[in-house]
């Protein structure tokens, strides 16, 4: 008791008020060209194709339902929508998709990637996209990657919600 007591005898309380002033931030000079993201930082895709009329327009200017859009994404991004609407005529096996690769495809589509509670993350489309449904997905864990089934229920899900399918998503 005596050695705290002794401790607490060393520590000063200055009762002076201590005023922090932070000094200004400089914005930043982009110095690679314009940005191709979102005010929230999300990667707008570059274009959307509409398929019933053969045309390409710009992100958000569609008025169709999602079933009637494709989007044109890159190919980290088209490898996982392949695994994750895998086609049996294809000559490719299905396989595990890495969770980081999952969460890049879907934002790279306009969709806010949200972590809720434990492993859950939550896929909000943005308004860009004139979706209205969120889905829920677990993180794997231990493992970082998506076994081939849960992929497959995953595109299964997309397709019911959505009606996405291996076509709505086109490799640039």
């Amino acid at each position: 008791m005596n050695q705290v007591v002794n401790t607490f005898a060393v520590l000063h309380v200055d009762d002076r008020p201590r005023h922090y002033i932070p000094e200004p931030v400089m914005p930043k000079p982009k110095t690679r060209g314009a940005s191709d993201t979102h005010d929230d930082g999300i990667k707008m895709p570059t274009a959307v194709i509409d398929k019933t009329s053969s045309r390409i327009e710009a992100p958000g200017s569609l008025s169709q339902s999602a079933s009637d859009r494709a989007f044109i994404v890159d190919d980290r991004a088209a490898d996982v929508f392949d695994a994750i609407f895998f086609s049996p005529n294809i000559s490719a096996s299905p396989g595990e998709v890495d969770f980081k690769e999952f969460l890049h495809a879907m934002t790279s589509i306009g969709f806010c990637a949200e972590k809720l509670y434990g492993s859950v993350w939550q896929f909000s489309p943005n308004k860009d996209l004139s979706l209205t449904q969120a889905m829920h997905v677990h993180e794997p864990h231990p493992s970082p990657k998506i076994p081939y089934w849960v992929a497959r229920d995953i595109g299964r899900r997309m397709n019911r919600r959505w009606g996405w399918t291996i076509k709505t998503f086109v490799r640039t």
